[in-house]
């Protein structure tokens, strides 16, 4: 009986029409976080991935008809690094793509200090370049040919090949040897 005092009949409607809202907009937040994780299992759970021997093993410095060849080792399923590589092939180099399960062990091969990590690792002729470095950045690295181990564009900035957005201002590109880094130039 407290209960229709406190709403009037037209109150109770509104009131019903607010929780089914509400849950409706609550059923639709779980459906999308439920795609997403199934999504995130599906590319992680790939036959493709390979063990840091396979991974080693290959040959990165020939070079190809088409351009020069970069290997890009990448965990599987992951779309950022395959905007990356569709800049690569889009600027002319011969792009073999590795999925690897295990990231962390590529990255300790090569020195790369986790300050400096991001999501993909590429070789190209004697260098590593980590992260979605810009064509520019890649360019004067074959053409200079320092005495150094790689180049590195840590994190995923906005902006840079592969993570879409509108770049923020400049990018600060390092040049790493034996894990120490310097930077290499920005742009």
């Amino acid at each position: 009986m407290a209960l229709r005092d406190k709403f009037s009949e037209t109150g109770c409607k509104l009131e019903v029409k607010k929780m089914k809202k509400e849950t409706s907009k609550w059923k639709s937040s779980i459906l999308v976080i439920t795609m997403l994780v199934i999504l995130f299992v599906v590319g992680c759970s790939s036959n493709e991935a390979k063990s840091l021997d396979e991974i080693t093993s290959s040959d990165t410095t020939e070079i190809s008809a088409n351009g020069i060849k970069i290997t890009v080792y990448k965990s599987p399923g992951c779309g950022c690094c395959e905007g990356y590589v569709g800049e690569l092939e889009r600027n002319g180099y011969d792009v073999e793509v590795v999925e690897t399960s295990d990231m962390t062990l590529l990255k300790e091969e090569y020195n790369i200090p986790r300050t400096m990590q991001s999501c993909h690792t590429a070789i190209v002729q004697d260098y590593f370049i980590e992260g979605h470095m810009p064509i520019e950045a890649i360019e004067k690295l074959l053409e200079e040919q320092p005495d150094i181990d790689g180049i590195a564009l840590p994190g995923m900035p906005t902006g840079t090949p592969g993570m879409g957005g509108t770049k923020q201002g400049l990018y600060t590109i390092y040049s790493l040897t034996n894990g120490e880094a310097e930077e290499f130039m920005q742009i």
